[in-house]
């Protein structure tokens, strides 16, 4: 026998989501909201909810670094382009 699911009048939904190896629907059985727990189940939450994250990529700061680092970059490179010419 495997798991109880409910008395016999009570309709069994199932998830319905496509599986993307062979294309058949899961058969697992849907929550609430229409979807197993692997398709689209409980949310975990935010990592830490009293401060957004923030990558730092794309900051006026970083964007300036950047620029510092390139130009210093090209400096050396020509710089050692002059010492080693004959």
């Amino acid at each position: 026998m495997g798991k109880w699911n409910g008395p016999p009048h009570e309709p069994q939904y199932l998830c319905g989501a496509v599986a993307k190896h062979n294309g058949k629907p899961c058969r697992q059985f849907a929550m609430k909201n229409g979807r197993c727990y692997w398709h689209g189940g409980k949310s975990t939450g935010a990592n830490n909810p009293h401060r957004p994250i923030k990558h730092g990529l794309r900051t006026k700061k970083s964007e300036e670094l950047n620029k510092r680092i390139n130009s210093l970059i090209k400096d050396s490179k020509k710089l050692m382009a002059e010492l080693v010419k004959p």
